[in-house]
């Protein structure tokens, strides 16, 4: 998947697949995602999926809203914080990798 945002090109096929974000809802429910964080060669982050009508994906035509897929650019503390809710081991070594910690 391809997107242009302000000059600045997104692609999945070429940019750092960092890790999925959780879908809270059943795949048969209207809030199911399937969401993905990747992080472009000039660290840049974005977020990547689709869904049904009532998730970040959703399209709207007119008054009806129905199921999309796009891609998404975020800024680096909304990609951290993506990261830091996963709760996986992938995100924590993503975590480790791209972003200053400090130790508790």
């Amino acid at each position: 998947m391809k997107k242009v945002f302000q000059g600045k090109r997104y692609d999945t096929d070429t940019a750092e697949f960092l890790t999925d974000l959780p879908s809270t809802a059943d795949r048969g429910d209207f809030a199911w995602h399937d969401t993905s964080v990747y992080r472009t060669k000039n660290a840049g982050y974005f977020l990547a999926g689709r869904g049904h009508a009532s998730s970040m994906w959703a399209t709207c035509d007119g008054n009806t809203r129905g199921s999309g897929e796009g891609i998404k650019p975020i800024a680096e503390g909304e990609a951290r914080k993506h990261l830091e809710q996963c709760d996986t081991d992938e995100a924590t070594q993503v975590l480790e990798k791209y972003f200053r910690l400090e130790d508790a």
